[in-house]
C-alpha cells in the first residue's frame, strides 16, 4: 500500500479508486471524439452543399442567357425596324423560359429593349435603328453603344461595326457563407453580347 493510501481515510480511497477507473476507461472515447468532431464535419458538408447550389444557380442562369443569345443570333439578322420590339420581346421570353425569379434585359441593336421581371415581358423603343451598325464597348460592365456607323467600318478596337444584341439576366441568391466570390450583392448575373452581322 502506498504512503498516500495509508494516510487517507477509507472513503477517500474508494473515491480515488473510482476516479482512476473512470479516467482510464476508454469505452466511451469514440462517442466523445464524435461529439467533438461532428460540428466541423457538418460545417464542411454544409459548405460543400452550398457551393454546389451556387454553381448550379449560376450555370442555370448562364444556360438561359446562352439559349436567348443563340435564338437571337439565328433569327435576328433578318429583323426589320418595325418588328424589332416584337423580336426583342420574343428573345426576352426565351430568356425567362418560365422562370419567375429572374430579371432580364434584351437590347436589340440599340433599337428596341425588352425587359422581363416576374415572368412579365415589357418592350420599349430605344431610339436606334435596326439598319444601322454600332461599335459597342463595355464600360464598368455595361454596354455603351456609341453613335451609329456605316456597317463594316473599322471600330477603334480593330473590329468592324455591326449589328448586335445584348442579353443580360440576374437572379437573387443568398448564400449561407458569403457567395464564394460567385455572387455580388446577393445576386448572380450573366450576360452575353452577340453579333448579328
Amino acid at each position: 500500500m502506498t504512503q498516500l493510501a495509508r494516510l487517507c481515510p477509507r472513503p477517500f480511497r474508494r473515491f480515488a479508486t473510482r476516479v482512476a477507473a473512470v479516467w482510464t476507461d476508454e469505452s466511451g472515447s469514440p462517442v466523445v471524439e464524435f461529439a467533438l468532431l461532428a460540428p466541423f464535419f457538418l460545417l464542411i458538408v454544409t459548405a460543400a452543399f452550398d457551393i454546389g447550389l451556387v454553381i448550379h444557380a449560376r450555370f442555370n442562369l448562364a444556360a438561359q442567357v446562352s439559349a436567348a443569345a443563340s435564338y437571337s443570333q439565328m433569327k435576328g439578322l433578318s429583323i426589320a425596324d418595325d418588328d424589332a420590339a416584337a423580336f426583342a420581346g420574343g428573345v426576352a421570353a426565351v430568356l425567362s423560359a418560365g422562370s419567375t425569379s429572374m430579371e432580364g434585359t434584351v437590347m436589340l441593336n440599340n433599337a428596341s429593349r425588352a425587359t422581363v421581371k416576374n415572368g412579365v415581358v415589357a418592350t420599349a423603343d430605344s431610339g436606334g435603328d435596326m439598319a444601322q451598325c454600332y461599335c459597342p464597348t463595355r464600360v464598368d460592365g455595361r454596354i455603351q453603344w456609341g453613335g451609329a456607323r456605316t456597317c463594316r467600318v473599322p471600330c477603334s478596337d480593330g473590329s468592324a461595326a455591326g449589328r448586335f444584341i445584348e442579353v443580360s439576366a440576374s437572379t437573387q441568391y443568398i448564400s449561407l457563407f458569403g457567395g464564394y466570390g460567385m455572387t455580388e450583392d446577393g445576386s448572380i448575373t450573366a450576360n452575353a453580347v452577340v453579333r448579328l452581322e
